[in-house]
């Protein structure tokens, strides 16, 4: 019943935003064929999932299926669009990327309120928050640590992206201004980085607040699809033992106290978490690389930002 319920909103969500933008363009007929063929993945990943689960892999397995099923609307949604703009390239190619957006915050939202229905009612709740607590502890050190030390490990952060396959997934658009933004935050006074990054960690303690209460909080969509970010990161890493990030930590911290490097074990951390990545399933990396695709379109490209 609960699956069957949270395929019913992804289904209308998504019809929702489609109705909205394509208005007279939008085909039913074709959007209920895609439909009708991903129930039936849907199905599989179900099936899939209650022949592994055990007691111990529950939480595991319910994390599995609903981020999988996620993960296959939104490639339905990118299906549907693509045949959309082969059918009438000229019209569309104006909303696409919007429309895009939109097709991928539906889908998110629908997700973590299914994920809180799921703790707060079946009491299937994920107890690992490995990147989500690595980052929070991170931003708060930085609050104390000096403006110098915070703008230089920006520097070494984003040199360290720009080597990363992950990047390449990125829009040109977005990628040139990431950089812009990451340039001012390493090397210009005049930007307030420890703002920037206070703000950052706000998103991210209310995940963790999300996490100990169960109680949803109304955030903007680039907080929610950062929300989602970690919630799938803290899925992929939830098979390791705990501490992944122990020796990052143990190096960071004797940086904010001395005058030791720090570079080259913040680029083998990146490294890591790339290699990390790519152990997911395909349709699950998809779906990150979707989500901060659109995270980023929304955060620094200036057209789209509220």
């Amino acid at each position: 019943m609960f699956v069957e319920e949270y395929l019913t909103v992804l289904a209308e969500s998504l019809k929702t935003v489609l109705n909205q933008m394509l208005s007279k363009k939008f085909n039913d007929i074709a959007y209920e064929q895609h439909l009708k063929h991903y129930i039936d993945i849907s199905k599989n990943i179900l099936e899939h999932a209650n022949s592994k689960v055990t007691e111990e892999k529950e939480v595991y397995y319910w994390m599995y299926t609903i981020k999988k099923i996620c993960a296959r609307f939104q490639e339905m949604a990118s299906v549907f669009l693509t045949d959309l703009l082969q059918a009438s390239p000229q019209e569309l190619s104006r909303i696409k990327d919007e429309l895009n957006r939109k097709l991928i915050i539906a889908t998110v939202l629908v997700e973590m309120k299914y994920q809180t229905k799921l703790c707060e009612e079946y009491n299937f709740c994920p107890k690992s928050h490995e990147v989500t607590n690595s980052l929070n502890t991170l931003l708060e050190k930085f609050k104390t640590t000096h403006d110098d030390k915070v703008r230089l490990f920006i520097k070494y952060f984003y040199e360290a992206l720009f080597d990363t396959s992950f990047y390449s997934h990125v829009s040109e658009k977005s990628a040139h201004e990431l950089q812009l933004i990451l340039n001012d935050m390493a090397y210009s006074s005049e930007v307030p980085t420890k703002d920037i990054l206070r703000a950052v960690q706000e998103v991210v303690k209310a995940r963790l607040e999300v996490l100990k209460t169960n109680k949803g909080l109304k955030m903007s969509h680039d907080a929610i699809l950062m929300r989602v970010i970690l919630s799938d990161m803290d899925y992929i890493y939830s098979v390791h033992p705990s501490d992944p990030f122990k020796k990052f930590f143990k190096h960071f911290y004797d940086w904010v106290g001395a005058d030791v490097k720090i570079s080259r074990v913040i680029r083998q951390t990146m490294n890591d978490i790339g290699t990390e990545l790519q152990t997911a399933p395909d349709d699950i990396l998809v779906k990150i690389i979707s989500e901060v695709r659109v995270f980023l379109e929304l955060t620094v490209e200036p057209e789209n930002k509220r």
